[in-house]
């Protein structure tokens, strides 16, 4: 005969679904601050005592039948099944009902989150009332430590202490809940403290202000910290953001907002369209809109990231206190409250980091970004863990969720900052659009817009016309692309006074051009001219010609390489010298080996001697065209030995089979090179690098990295070590500025790598 049986439920179940399951002291405070908030409390008070934290609020609190079919209903919860404000109709609710505005949705609704007292403390003391007329106050005490005596006992056997208070020690208390939590599990130092306030900065949304959603001045929800224990450290630290005590408030992102560039993708509340609008500075550069073909049950989510040049992380720094990667990166908000671990330091919820590790110099990793994606999930087809700190559950909605961030956000915002903005090394350090206000550099933004409006299925709403005005630019330094760029995009945005703008330019332009080529030939045919008349004259006093006409940086320059190469020839003679002096027996060898150097850097001086004196001029200054890495490895390969006598180890690294084949002078190449090693040697680098790295078919990056003492500290603008006669040594301050020259004539740049700790590394890049 069949039976009816029933599940039995241990006691043990308390620390699967407490400390167990909520295994972080932060997100237990999270989940008691979010059950406020769906409270629909405006203040909670978060109070550090000795072995105590109370956690005080000001929401619509429980009443006795609240108690016994809600809070102790396990697993219930009574805002999944619609029943939270049940009962609010009532007259009894008037006043506070009327204060508060209806919930569409819940930060918690899993039924399991007041369990996250068990992973605070032993001991917990509720204390509650509800806001209604004649209510009273309610108070639960549990010992959490009763639910572990006996794992047979049943769960519904250990029993909870129920009582009614007549009043309260906490002033000012009228309606909400207290939670005491006694006989804590952890220690909550200072530094602890302090950790849980910058969490909780990010805990809501912060970014609502600039979305039009917050009314300044408004009171919404506030949290608030209290810990008399750290009231006189407090008194100490200027930044308010580095006191524990007071309102945990974040305030970075007004300033971000001004001096970043941005990019804001929304998908509409229909989830029928998808708007983009980039931003960089402050100056609006382009909007546009498209269908939503891709995610169709996406709906009312707003992606939101800013790039963080040079500039916006010193800004950020000094506002905040902290290194902005030591922030976050890209946070995660559902229904405005944070999704965890998603933006914390050295996490790569989004694979950000692991994309950018197949292109480091193409792509923008956690290091460039903050940000948010922010859900409105009324329909809830997103679900977090259990745990609270494992994100969201994977399903077809969330992979749509983050395709559409890559695809639609964060690669139309790399193809800004990578393509315009990483091509001027000067703009990493400006807080404005004054580096990017060229005619080149906006001629590659509009190329950049005209492709997007190409595609049938964006349309173009927006667009900088006062930044981007090239018309009124030197129409002679314009390339027919601006012309039909332009086009494209006046008939985009249906623009008829532009079309006829561009009409009138594209015919000055014509004159223009047809003016210029007739220069040109008629300078050309000048020129053929002269030269076949010099060819006729005697090369009489050739040096004293010449030198009226050479660049007089170049023959300085020239100089101070003789001088490295002098000094070289000095270590090795005095080292000859000191052996001799003090009777030391000189091998033959040792002593074949140490002239073999010494005329090795005595050929380079007698090299530039020639050079100088314009005697075989075509022979030493001849242009080659062969691959520069493999011209680079051999000779540091040559010199290696000259170099590790000298303690300076020389190591060549990267792509070596680069074949990256260019023209070039092979003596400049060497003095570039030389000049390196001299200044690492100067700055006690016991080890110097040369590492290559082929961009493109048509890039090749070079990075030279020692590890001496590095950058002088009291250098406030790096890039001023190119300039000529800056120096921080006894030297002439010409090396760097005659290397920096060299390579603009090679169509190349050099920079520095700020974020190297121990040492200096020069960032060399060179085009076809």
């Amino acid at each position: 005969m069949a039976e009816n049986l029933q599940f039995k439920v241990s006691s043990a179940l308390k620390n699967i679904i407490g400390r167990e399951l909520i295994t972080d002291d932060f997100i237990a405070v999270f989940e008691l601050v979010k059950n406020a908030f769906d409270a629909y409390a405006k203040e909670v008070r978060i109070i550090f005592r000795e072995d105590k934290i109370i956690i005080i609020d000001d929401g619509k609190g429980m009443d006795y039948d609240d108690l016994i079919n809600k809070w102790l209903f396990l697993a219930y919860s009574a805002k999944r099944e619609g029943e939270e404000d049940k009962g609010f109709e009532s007259n009894g609710f008037k006043n506070y009902r009327d204060k508060i505005e209806t919930k569409k949705f819940y930060a918690g609704a899993k039924g399991i989150g007041r369990f996250s007292c068990d992973r605070l403390g032993d001991e917990l003391k509720l204390i509650t009332k509800r806001a209604a007329s004649n209510s009273r106050t309610e108070q639960l005490t549990i010992n959490w430590k009763d639910f572990e005596v006996d794992a047979k006992e049943e769960f519904i056997n250990i029993h909870v202490k129920h009582e009614t208070l007549e009043s309260v020690e906490y002033s000012g208390f009228k309606h909400g809940t207290i939670l005491e939590i006694s006989k804590l599990n952890s220690d909550w130092p200072r530094e602890k403290k302090l950790e849980l306030k910058h969490s909780l900065e990010k805990l809501i949304n912060p970014f609502d202000l600039f979305d039009g959603k917050l009314h300044p001045g408004e009171k919404t929800f506030t949290i608030l910290i209290e810990s008399e224990n750290d009231l006189e450290q407090d008194q100490l630290e200027k930044l308010e953001r580095n006191k524990v005590n007071g309102p945990v408030q974040n305030f970075i992102f007004e300033t971000l907002n001004l001096k970043t560039t941005q990019i804001r993708t929304e998908i509409n509340e229909s989830g029928e369209y998808i708007t983009t609008e980039l931003i960089d500075r402050g100056i609006p550069i382009y909007k546009i809109k498209e269908k939503n073909k891709t995610s169709p049950r996406l709906s009312n989510i707003k992606y939101h990231l800013f790039y963080l040049n040079r500039a916006a992380k010193i800004n950020f720094k000094k506002v905040m206190g902290v290194d902005s990667v030591s922030f976050g990166s890209v946070f995660l908000y559902r229904n405005g409250f944070r999704v965890y671990p998603f933006g914390e330091e050295k996490e790569d919820s989004l694979g950000l980091d692991r994309r950018k590790q197949q292109k480091v110099f193409q792509l923008l990793g956690t290091r460039d970004l903050i940000g948010r994606i922010e859900i409105i999930d009324e329909s809830n087809i997103f679900k977090e863990t259990s745990s609270r700190d494992g994100g969201l559950i994977r399903t077809p909605s969330y992979y749509q969720l983050v395709d559409i961030f890559y695809e639609k956000c964060l690669k139309r915002l790399e193809k800004y900052v990578v393509s315009i903005q990483w091509q001027l090394e000067e703009d990493k350090w400006r807080e404005d659009l004054s580096v990017l206000n060229n005619l080149d550099t906006k001629t590659k933004i509009l190329r950049l817009i005209s492709n997007l409006a190409d595609s049938k299925d964006i349309v173009l709403l927006d667009y900088n016309k006062n930044f981007l005005n090239i018309i009124e630019e030197k129409l002679s330094e314009a390339t027919p692309e601006v012309f039909e760029n332009l086009t494209k995009i006046a008939a985009k945005t249906n623009d008829n006074s532009l079309t006829q703008e561009i009409n009138k330019a594209t015919k000055e332009y014509e004159r223009f051009r047809k003016a210029a080529e007739r220069t040109i030939r008629e300078e050309k045919e000048e020129k053929a001219r002269v030269e076949e008349e010099l060819e006729e004259k005697k090369s009489e006093n050739i040096f004293l010609k010449s030198i009226a006409t050479r660049d007089f940086d170049q023959m300085i320059g020239m100089l101070h390489q003789v001088g490295i190469y002098a000094e070289t020839i000095d270590i090795h003679l005095n080292r000859l010298f000191k052996k001799v002096k003090n009777g030391l027996h000189i091998e033959a060898q040792e002593l074949s080996d140490v002239l073999q150097k010494i005329i090795f850097e005595n050929n380079k001086i007698l090299s530039f001697a020639r050079f100088a004196s314009k005697a075989d001029y075509k022979r030493e200054e001849q242009l080659t065209k062969e691959d520069l890495v493999s011209f680079i490895r051999e000779y540091v390969k040559n010199i290696e030995e000259n170099y590790r006598v000298l303690g300076l180890c020389l190591e060549v690294k990267g792509d070596l089979n680069a074949n990256f084949i260019k023209q070039f002078k092979p003596i400049e190449i060497m003095i570039i090179v030389d000049n390196f090693l001299s200044n690492s040697k100067k700055h006690g680098a016991r080890k110097v690098e040369f590492l290559f790295h082929k961009i493109s078919s048509k890039e090749l990056e070079i990075r030279v990295k020692d590890d001496g003492k590095g950058l002088d500290k009291t250098i406030e603008k790096p890039i001023e070590i190119f300039e000529k006669g800056f120096t921080t040594t006894a030297g002439s301050g010409l090396g760097l500025f005659h290397v920096k020259q060299i390579l603009e004539e090679l169509n190349g740049s050099i920079s520095l790598n700020p974020e190297l700790e121990k040492g200096i590394e020069f960032i060399i890049r060179i085009s076809q």
